[in-house]
């Protein structure tokens, strides 16, 4: 008999040994998959698909002799009889001795929250749409020649609606320009035959999955939320903390389409799974959860379950969903990391042609000002990343996007749509929001240019010019800051102070790259050597400044997730420096600062962000193996009870005061807690498995 593979191996086609190790197989075990690990029941080969391919024949025969009204007209069938009960019987095999489940649909009570999940119902077709392919080219052809665009109903936005951006290098642009009477349309939406009666989002989600699928779905509860109260208030933590770093939705739809129950089940997992690390450890727990971690993870899961399944049907929501996605780094060893949705999201990004100029005129004003923003965070995100160090090649080429910069007025008002009892969840975009991603916009695209000098000193060495024209570019930036993006004008650091600091934390950081490049290929006596070394103290000075301010005034929970990695890069630096003989003494003491201000942000974040604790652990063994001691006698490293601080007012969280001893090297290890199960086996160090 034929073994049987789990979801996974069978997802991935590869061999699994769950019928010979049991749940969950070893390959679940090593790639952390454990809670996906589960053999599908077989599904059983009937003989009766021959049947009903009989009975629909004879029907077409038998609808095609008699009157149309005959067969339409059911007035005549009996009382407790519906049109989809007759339906039903009539593709429904009248002996089989098989026992047929009930029909699936997807069911919402009245009530919010809890009560939204599937159940027994309905019948519900979950065939996939006819789609005539055969002539699909002619009619996109059509579509460009024409140099209409037909505005999508709201209906229709809903059904597979893919929209795509065309060139004119292929058969189909070539012939579209040449049979155009007027100017060609570019972007074109192309869309399978639309169902007669149109469904709701629910059923078009579960369309083309069969009964297998829709229960495995339903046992993962891929389509629950939490309880309505919890689920509004982590929409107003996401809106609050989360949408001004990547105001990539319509607030006031994505609402009425929550009150209409109408709302995109992927997309709103991962605005929870986005949600999730700024909430606070009551709401996290009302959403029925006991930890951040757990939280994340299972809203995280959910959205790729939904993904993989194809319950998505909107492209733009995918778009969306993808970004959302692209900030979470729940697992190491997850084949969809973050890397995996940034790709998704330029896929689909170049496809709808957000990256071109030419949708302007055939988009409507605000959903072209929403792709507008779509496009600018994909375009920072991929300049981050690769600075980073978190990718190794940029994703989009800025020669071949032509997309306008951003300006104040690209965030219209999307308040008039949303229930009025909801409005309540939306704050103000404020002028800071707003000129904070204009900002990073604009030093994207310096970073972008200092990625390509990054990339030019692997092969050779920047003449004086290039070097200074790149220096000139990041002091003018921050010369023309607005005034709500300076420090100095910063009333409180919970709100405007909170975009300041990452701002901030982006550009020292970019610098701080920047100038240890250009300090490499130098030897320590070089001339040159000194003066860019004095240039990446001074980044590194003013990185930790934003850091302790960060730690200082206690908003390290409501930064992104860019500002930890900032933090992290700040600490890595300054453990290399330390290990550098000829430090000064005055060099030391910086980077033994610097280095317990950035471990206290992230400890503090930890909790919030578990992946975070990767990163700690990294510390930890870089300070075991390297020797690292403070020995500068700045501060007392004697160990004392932690214990004493829990009956301190602040909490029982460490005051700013007592950092200074609990992150001296002999109480590093024991802050640097991690469950062992998340990186275990054989080949890891000692340090790993303890």
């Amino acid at each position: 008999m034929r073994s049987e593979a789990c979801w996974p191996c069978r997802e991935r086609k590869v061999k699994c040994d769950a019928d010979t190790t049991g749940i969950p197989c070893a390959r679940c075990s090593s790639s952390d998959r454990t809670n996906e690990c589960f053999v599908p029941p077989r599904q059983r080969r009937r003989i009766l698909n021959r049947t009903r391919r009989n009975k629909k024949t004879a029907t077409r025969t038998r609808q095609n002799a008699e009157p149309a009204a005959d067969i339409l007209d059911f007035d005549h069938l009996p009382e407790s009889t519906t049109r989809e009960e007759a339906e039903t019987e009539e593709l429904t095999p009248q002996h089989t001795s098989d026992p047929q489940p009930p029909p699936l649909s997807q069911g919402l009570s009245p009530a919010l929250g809890d009560d939204m999940e599937l159940h027994w119902g309905q019948p519900l077709e979950t065939s996939t749409p006819e789609t005539n392919e055969d002539d699909v080219m002619a009619r996109i052809c059509q579509r460009i020649a024409s140099g209409k665009v037909k505005p999508p109903t709201r209906s229709s936005r809903r059904i597979w609606r893919s929209m795509e951006y065309q060139n004119s290098f292929n058969a189909t642009g070539i012939l579209g320009e040449a049979l155009a009477r007027h100017e060609s349309c570019r972007l074109i939406e192309i869309a399978p035959k639309e169902p007669a009666a149109e469904r709701s989002q629910r059923d078009l989600e579960l369309m083309g999955l069969d009964e297998h699928d829709i229960s495995f779905l339903s046992a993962k509860g891929a389509f629950e939320l939490p309880p309505d109260q919890a689920c509004q208030e982590m929409f107003k933590v996401y809106f609050h903390y989360a949408f001004p770093y990547a105001p990539v939705v319509d607030r006031g739809e994505l609402l009425a389409a929550y009150d209409r129950r109408e709302h995109s089940s992927f997309l709103l997992q991962a605005l929870l799974a986005n949600a999730v690390p700024y909430a606070s450890k009551e709401l996290v727990e009302k959403c029925g959860y006991p930890t951040h971690a757990a939280a994340q993870k299972s809203f995280y899961q959910r959205a790729t379950l939904l993904y993989d399944f194809n319950c998505e049907k909107s492209q733009l929501a995918l778009l969306q969903g993808s970004l959302l996605l692209g900030t979470q780094w729940v697992s190491y060893f997850s084949d969809k990391d973050f890397t995996f949705w940034a790709f998704n999201a330029v896929r689909l990004a170049t496809r709808m042609g957000i990256h071109r100029k030419h949708i302007e005129d055939e988009l409507d004003p605000k959903s072209y000002a929403l792709l507008k923003r779509i496009f600018w965070v994909i375009y920072i995100r991929d300049v981050l990343t690769t600075i980073s160090g978190l990718d190794n090649a940029r994703l989009v080429r800025s020669k071949q996007c032509d997309t306008p910069t951003l300006t104040v007025d690209d965030w219209p008002d999307d308040e008039t749509s949303c229930p009025d009892y909801l409005d309540r969840l939306l704050p103000p975009v404020e002028m800071y929001h707003k000129q904070f991603l204009i900002q990073m916009a604009a030093l994207a695209r310096i970073g972008s240019a200092v990625h390509s000098a990054l990339l030019a000193l692997q092969r050779h060495s920047l003449d004086d010019k290039q070097v200074s024209d790149l220096q000139d570019a990041i002091f003018e930036w921050r010369l023309a800051l607005p005034r709500e993006l300076r420090v100095e004008s910063v009333k409180s650091w919970r709100q405007e102070g909170v975009w300041v600091l990452v701002l901030m934390a982006w550009c020292y950081r970019m610098e701080c790259m920047f100038y240890r490049a250009l300090r490499k290929p130098h030897h320590p006596t070089a001339p040159e050597w000194a003066a860019i070394t004095e240039r990446l103290h001074a980044s590194l000075f003013e990185l930790d400044t934003v850091t302790r301010r960060a730690v200082t005034h206690q908003v390290c929970s409501l930064v992104p997730m860019s500002f930890s990695t900032a933090v992290a890069t700040n600490v890595a630096l300054c453990i290399e420096m330390l290990l550098n003989p000829g430090l000064t003494t005055s060099d030391k003491l910086m980077c033994e600062e610097a280095i317990r201000t950035g471990t206290a942000c992230l400890v503090e974040q930890q909790e919030s962000r578990p992946c975070l604790t990767w990163m700690l652990r990294l510390f930890d063994w870089a300070f075991t193996h390297s020797g690292l001691c403070f020995t500068s006698g700045a501060v007392d490293f004697g160990v004392q009870d932690r214990s004493a601080n829990s009956t301190s007012p602040n909490g029982g969280r460490p005051t700013q005061d007592s950092w200074s001893v609990l992150l001296a090297p002999e109480t590093m290890s024991s802050l640097f807690q991690m469950d062992s199960g998340v990186l275990s086996g054989a080949d890891w160090p000692e340090w790993l498995t303890s």
